[in-house]
This record gives C-alpha cells, structure tokens and sequence, in this order.
C-alpha cells in the first residue's frame, strides 16, 4: 500500500521557543490528519521520574490536553501518537523526540517522523490534504532539513526510521545503501542538516546554504524542473512532482535522479566514500 512519511530533523528542546508546545500539540489532534490518531504514549528520560509516563487510548475530549502536558513535561523523552496497537489498523502516526535528552555532540540531534498511508481514506479525504500539515510541523519545530517520501508503507517506514535493511517478509527498499551512514551516533548522522542532506526524496527540505552550495536556486530548477517549490519556515520546499499519487511515476524517478546528480557534492557519503572530496563545500 502507498504511503507519506516524513523525516525532520532539529537542533532545540520543543519548549525552547514560546508556545511552541501548545502549536505542536494542537497539530497532533489537527483535522487534516487522514486518520486521527487516538493512542499516546509518552516515555521518560532513563532514569528520570515516570510518573507523567503514558500509553494507551486517549478519548477525543482529553488530546488536546493530554498531547500537551506529554510534549511539556521535563521528564518525557519521546512522545508517539498513533491510531492502534496493531500495524494493520495503524493508519498514521507520529514520533517526536522532544529535545531534553542530547546523547550526542550533533548540531541537529533530535527528530520528528510521521506516517499515513495514502490509500483507502474515506468521505472524500486525499493525502494531498496532509501534506501542508507536514509543513506546518517543519515550521514550528524550526527544522533545519527533512524528506517527505512517497513509496510503499514498508519503505516508508524503513526511510524514516533510517533503517538500513528489511526483515523478513518487509518490502525490500532498493535505496536502502543511502541511509546507511545516518543511524546511530557517528560523524555523517553528526553533519545531517549542517555539511550534508539525505539523498532527495519525493518532497525535500533544504537551508539557505545548501541550496547556495548547489548553485542556487535557478539551477536547481533548471536542472531538476520540481513540480512545486516554496517558502516552509526558513527551508525551501522543494516537490518532485505534482501529487503523491505521481511520486512513484517514471517522471517522479527521473526527477529524483536529475536532483540526486544535483545535489551530490553535499549528500551524505555513502559507506567505503571519501568524506572530504576536493572542493566538497564546508557548510559549517
């Protein structure tokens, strides 16, 4: 089945900025959701307190403010929304690390990831519609870079988890080597965000600067021709193709391709590259 995820990345705690709990928890019970997800849970610091710890079904009238005192509470690591315990009924979800616990030197350390599977909505609802929900989260987590990839469920699960291979009986994804170097501690997931982006995927995230180390804007739209383009927060949204139904189409490969050649100089290496090629651009 097809599915949306995205992968974001971030540099601060959620409750760095003011009011930035509240915004992201009001986007937790948002309308836009192709399925509300009703089950929290909520995981401590190891070694801290547990007692704002949570999981299970949060009734309609309480999300709101149970998403809220989850994202806020100091002692909280993670927190996940999700539409049921069982992979086959959980539609959508979304994982936030909310920033109180850095366990490594990286400059953005701390990530958001959301699923929906983009087929069998109901009353009329298009995953197109979430999409602009997605940006909403980039903007109040102040992202410095993320993807949004389109592809079968398994694969998407597989991209935005980093996760470099497939278990048994799990969609193989055939551009799994690209992920290699981003789970985990270590020195190419340390640079994420700052001196190397993710290979391209259906919809990208890209700073100021590296835009800039690629040649600029201009170039990138002759080179790549991207369906959309805009403004989120202070990255520029860069769209393959037109829809997510589109994504998987010989037009949406072929434009992944032409934007992979493009942005080659800051990808992340692969394993067995050379990091420091002659002329790479230092972002930092």
């Amino acid at each position: 089945m097809l599915a949306v995820g995205l992968h974001c990345i971030f540099a601060n705690p959620i409750d760095q900025a003011p009011g930035r709990v509240e915004a992201l928890a009001r986007l937790l019970v948002d309308r836009r959701w192709p399925w509300q997800p009703t089950r929290l849970q909520a995981q401590a610091i190891p070694g801290h307190p547990r007692d704002d710890e949570r999981k299970g079904t949060v009734k309609a009238a309480d999300r709101l403010e149970a998403y809220t005192r989850a994202l806020a509470s100091p002692h909280i690591d993670t927190v996940m929304t999700s539409c049921s315990p069982q992979n086959r009924l959980d539609h959508a979800w979304l994982h936030v690390q909310t920033g109180r616990r850095r366990v490594n030197d990286a400059v953005y350390p701390f990530a958001l990831r959301a699923f929906s599977r983009a087929e069998g909505l109901v009353n009329g609802r298009t995953i197109a519609e979430w999409v602009p929900l997605l940006h909403d989260l980039v903007t109040t987590l102040s992202a410095a870079h993320g993807v949004i990839v389109v592809e079968h469920e398994d694969i998407v699960q597989n991209e935005i988890w980093l996760v470099g291979f497939s278990g048994s009986g799990v969609v193989p994804n055939p551009r799994a080597a690209e992920n290699a170097g981003l789970g985990g501690n270590n020195a190419k997931r340390d640079e994420l965000g700052r001196r190397h982006v993710r290979h391209p995927r259906w919809g990208n995230y890209l700073a100021p600067e590296h835009v800039a180390a690629v040649g600029g804007v201009e170039r990138l739209v002759a080179a790549v021709a991207p369906a959309e383009l805009r403004d989120v927060g202070n990255l520029l949204y860069v769209q393959l193709t037109s829809s997510p139904a589109s994504a998987v189409s010989p037009e949406g490969q072929e434009k992944q391709r032409l934007m992979t050649a493009l942005l080659r100089p800051i990808l992340v290496p692969q394993p067995g590259s050379t990091v420091d090629l002659p002329g790479k651009p230092d972002l930092s």
